[in-house]
């Protein structure tokens, strides 16, 4: 094969390699924003703990479920759905969190 054809076939390789690390870089990072902004911007905070959670006529009809009926759920299934914290995710999306999105 000849020199100068390999040697550009390899710095083709290096730059996809860079282009890919980069990428990843990028991705890593903006998922890390997303999830430390999660308690101040999220679905759980914006719409439910700041609107829904305090009227119990529209938490029944956001829900479908009274806040009891909410509460005997998650009492039968929270220890199953909720997730320990971890050197990967320090602060687990709650068992009630789950459980607002699942019925939504």
């Amino acid at each position: 094969m000849n020199n100068l054809l390999l040697k550009a076939l390899l710095e083709e390789e290096e730059d996809d390699d860079c282009i890919l690390l980069q990428l990843v870089t990028k991705k890593r990072k903006m998922e890390k924003d997303l999830y430390k902004r999660r308690n101040v911007e999220g679905y759980s905070h914006v719409l439910i703990e700041n609107h829904v959670i305090n009227d119990e006529e529209t938490f029944r009809n956001f829900f479908r479920l009274n806040r009891r009926q909410f509460n005997f759920v998650l009492s039968c299934i929270g220890t199953k759905i909720k997730k320990l914290a971890s050197r990967r995710v320090n602060k687990p999306i709650s068992a009630e969190q789950k459980l607002y999105v699942t019925l939504r």
